[in-house]
Formats: structure tokens, sequence, C-alpha cells
């Protein structure tokens, strides 16, 4: 049971966390750019 849990259920666990981090650095680069335009303007 535990190395069926180490197989399976880690690595998409690790796979979501992953994607939440990627996500919140996508925010924080949508944001960098909008004020980048805003300040060229």
């Amino acid at each position: 049971m535990y190395n069926a849990y180490n197989i399976f259920l880690y690595p998409a666990r690790m796979q979501y966390t992953y994607a939440q981090i990627a996500a919140k650095l996508n925010v924080h680069e949508e944001l960098a750019i909008i004020k980048e335009a805003i300040l060229k303007r």
C-alpha cells in the first residue's frame, strides 16, 4: 500500500503543487507586463 502511494499519488500531488506555483508565477508575470505597458504610455 505504501509503495502504491509513493508510485501513484505522490507524483500527482507534486504535479498539482507545481501547477499551482506555475499559475502564481504566470499571474506575477502578467502583472509586471501590465505595469510596464502602463508606464510606457
